[in-house]
């Protein structure tokens, strides 16, 4: 076989795979349409953290919840499924402002290390990292 038709096996291959996943669903990612959205997912992974304020990214692919317990909640989207952690529960975590209404989240997490979110504003922005400082921190007295 000459390499010009192994080439166009390959490319003919790789592309007849790239659709099967698109049409499949693959390609796919899942927002979240409301607060009511986010706090439904969150319930489902977590049916006894109280949520007492959403804060949903602009691409509504990321959610930052204040629980009851003084702790974080974020569901985040990841192709067409939710991921989400109690941040009360996971290891060490950093959250920091980048740019005008962007949070840098980083987790010591295997199977998620974090992501960089986009709020509508500032504010957004800003109200997010006070939900995510550790739960001592956000004590105030």
């Amino acid at each position: 076989m000459s390499l010009m038709i192994l080439a166009v096996l390959v490319v003919i291959g790789v592309g007849g795979v790239v659709l099967a996943i698109h049409l499949a669903g693959g390609t796919v990612t899942v927002v979240l349409e409301s607060e009511n959205d986010a706090i439904r997912r969150f319930a489902d992974d977590f049916p006894d953290a109280e949520v007492r304020q959403t804060i949903i990214s602009s691409n509504k692919q990321t959610a930052i919840l204040a629980l009851g317990d003084g702790s974080a909640g974020v569901v985040h989207a990841i192709g067409d499924r939710f991921l989400t952690r109690h941040m009360g529960e996971v290891g060490p975590y950093m959250a920091q402002p980048e740019g005008d209404a962007i949070l840098s989240l980083q987790l010591d997490d295997i199977s998620w290390r974090g992501a960089q979110i986009e709020f509508e504003s500032q504010p957004d922005r800003d109200a997010a990292l006070e939900v995510l400082k550790p739960a001592g921190e956000n004590q105030r007295g």
